[in-house]
């Protein structure tokens, strides 16, 4: 592996980084499901912005993805509501 992984250009490698981030990403979020924590992982972000704040770029580290974990509100009277969910056959197409 270490010769597989030092044979790829830096570029290479970083990818290859992140992608390693979801597969423990996957877990974390199968985790906190098995023990009825909310979570809700997000990519789309500044994670130049993320990486400041957390001095990760003195550790030669960037930002993935970021999770936000916790437990709903009792208050929260939406969670109770039917879910909105797309019907199967306008979101899937059958070839």
């Amino acid at each position: 592996m270490k010769k597989a992984l030092a044979a790829k250009s830096e570029a290479e490698q970083i990818s290859w980084a992140h992608h390693q981030a979801y597969i423990a990403l996957g877990t974390l979020l199968a985790a906190a499901a098995s023990m009825r924590i909310d979570s809700c992982p997000m990519t789309g972000i500044d994670s130049r912005a993320y990486d400041q704040i957390l001095g990760l770029n003195d550790l030669g580290l960037e930002t993935s993805a970021i999770v936000a974990l916790g437990l709903r509100s009792s208050r929260d009277h939406s969670s109770d509501l039917p879910k909105v969910r797309f019907d199967y056959d306008d979101f899937v197409i059958r070839r």
